[in-house]
């Protein structure tokens, strides 16, 4: 599955610190404790790109059913509102990452996206 932009497949190409490895694998098989049948949305920007890779390899790895997502590739930065496409995504994930850098003013737009994985008990990591 893909987001807007670059797709999970091209995320997981992205070149990234080999210490990250270790990290991004805790998280997704320990922290979350991802289930191959799960859908699992990643969220990360240009900022963070590289921990997205690293993170994205292992949802590639742990579910049959990621989307990963570029913020810069979806919307103008700083956020003046969660993206649809992202929110959509998240109305059908059980597991939900967001990596990304937080932009001066875009506190309302996490919310929105909080909003949704309270609302829908999602596990998520922040």
């Amino acid at each position: 599955m893909t987001g807007s932009g670059r797709s999970a497949a091209a995320l997981t190409a992205v070149p990234y610190d080999p210490e990250l490895a270790e990290g991004a694998r805790n998280a997704v098989f320990t922290c979350l404790a991802v289930r191959r049948e799960e859908r699992c949305v990643l969220i990360t920007d240009e900022s963070r790109l590289s921990i997205g890779a690293a993170l994205a390899e292992q949802f590639a790895a742990a579910s049959e059913h990621f989307t990963a997502f570029v913020l810069d590739d979806v919307a103008p930065r700083p956020l003046r509102g969660f993206p649809a496409e992202i929110a959509a995504a998240m109305e059908d994930a059980q597991v939900t990452c967001y990596a990304a850098s937080a932009w001066r003013g875009e506190l309302p737009a996490r919310m929105e996206m909080t909003a949704i994985v309270d609302r829908r008990r999602i596990r998520h990591a922040h």
